[in-house]
């Protein structure tokens, strides 16, 4: 019996990395947690201010209508500028 190799995640690839934004109008993007064999792959997602503070009132960032998870929906609310921070929900890779 083979025991399957897991390994802690290194990265995330966006594809295609959402750039510039028109106001309420929904981008969709995949997120992939790097390895392919990661433990978790479970992405939290923040939306910061260029100060990089917490904007939640910035955009806003939901997995897109009955995807696994790896296919998000990003919409700005707001003009202006903003940071997007993935983090895996092990904590440990932002």
């Amino acid at each position: 019996m083979a025991i399957p190799v897991l390994a802690e995640p290194n990265g995330i690839t966006l594809n295609p990395i959402p750039s510039a934004l028109e106001i309420n109008v929904p981008t969709t993007f995949t997120a992939t947690v790097n390895p392919s064999n990661a433990t978790e792959k479970t992405i939290k997602w923040s939306v910061l201010d260029m100060s990089k503070t917490p904007a939640p009132g910035a955009a806003t960032i939901t997995p897109a209508s009955g995807d696994s998870g790896t296919t998000f929906t990003l919409k700005a609310l707001q003009a202006g500028s903003f940071y997007l921070r993935a983090t895996i929900t092990n904590g440990k890779l932002t």
